[in-house]
């Protein structure tokens, strides 16, 4: 199975399996909560962590453009 944290959540033991046998997982939060990396971490999937307030965007009004996907896929990828 592919990646889906959703299916992590639900539990789901070949995505869990999967995730763990991942070489590495970024989790993409949107706000300091990191319910993303929090998820992972109850799974006990190792992971790091990027939440986007702290680049600059605003959780709910930031206007997502292909720009700024590829923008923060950039900072991200620097960043590890």
């Amino acid at each position: 199975p592919s990646g889906c944290l959703t299916a992590i959540g639900a539990e789901l033991q070949p995505f869990i399996e999967a995730a763990k046998a991942a070489k590495e997982i970024v989790a993409v939060d949107g706000c300091p909560v990191k319910c993303a990396k929090l998820l992972l971490e109850r799974a006990q999937i190792p992971a790091r962590s990027v939440v986007l307030t702290e680049l600059g965007l605003t959780k709910g009004k930031t206007t997502v453009t292909p720009e700024l996907v590829k923008e923060v896929a950039t900072k991200i990828a620097k960043a590890f």
